[in-house]
């Protein structure tokens, strides 16, 4: 296991980040940017822009490809009608290359006003060529949360390590003594829908399960094959577009 030393300040500054992560209790959170009516009449028709991942993530493709299916596929059943994502892809790269390339290839940073320039195109191209009302943009990142909001994290705390075990309850052993953990680590899914001038009209996020732990001093990696299981991508997916589907309840225990 590696170790790493925590400074007080910087542990106290994480847990009041993560304090916001969890909306206080029986509060529905709303997606909708826009009013429900207006996105149903204005949303018909839908491009999936491609999810990009790090190029060093294991499997990336694999979960890529189930992500985008699966996200594809769930809205084609509620109605919508789905533009292949290669043609948001292919404009995009057309009109990158015309400004001479969007990130920079040394740090990988975009250049802000080449971004909106080439995003602003493609979405115009998009209204034109394929009647495109909105186009759906998918990422993955990393939440801090506190170990107590365990069902945040959607996944039991079961870790590997050598001198830190954890048992059925997600409690740890360092040394045969119990140690809750500082901090816990989760991988989340985001999705947020845009219209063609770039306005927002819809944005969730939902956990995937948790991939990092802070405890006894030391921290501990989850391999990324039991982060993105199947069955937690497909989870995921399923919570991130439930509300679109009009024609059902969003009761978030269904």
């Amino acid at each position: 296991m590696r170790r790493r030393w925590w400074i007080g300040r910087r542990v106290v500054v994480l847990l009041v980040v993560s304090c916001w992560i969890v909306a206080p209790a029986g509060a529905e959170y709303d997606p909708f940017k826009v009013s429900k009516e207006r996105f149903r009449q204005d949303v018909k028709r839908i491009v999936v822009r491609p999810i990009r991942v790090p190029a060093d993530l294991d499997g990336g493709e694999r979960i890529v490809k189930r992500v985008m299916h699966a996200v594809g596929s769930r809205l084609e059943q509620m109605g919508y009608e789905v533009v292949e994502d290669a043609s948001f892809d292919a404009l995009w790269r057309r009109f990158a290359e015309e400004v001479g390339g969007v990130y920079d290839t040394t740090t990988g940073v975009a250049d802000e006003k080449k971004f909106e320039l080439v995003r602003e195109y493609t979405l115009r191209e998009l209204a034109s060529e394929h009647d495109v009302d909105a186009y759906v943009h998918l990422n993955f990142f990393s939440r801090v949360a506190q170990p107590r909001y365990r069902r945040v994290l959607n996944s039991s705390l079961t870790a590997l390590g050598d001198d830190l075990t954890w048992k059925d309850q997600g409690m740890p052993f360092a040394e045969g003594l119990p140690v809750w953990p500082q901090l816990v680590v989760g991988q989340w899914l985001g999705m947020s829908i845009y219209d063609v001038r770039g306005v927002v009209l819809y944005g969730v996020s939902y956990p995937i399960a948790w991939s990092r732990i802070y405890a006894a001093r030391s921290f501990e990696d989850r391999p990324s094959a039991e982060v993105y299981t199947g069955d937690d991508l497909d989870e995921a997916t399923r919570m991130i577009v439930r509300h679109l589907d009009f024609e059902r309840t969003t009761d978030p225990e269904e």
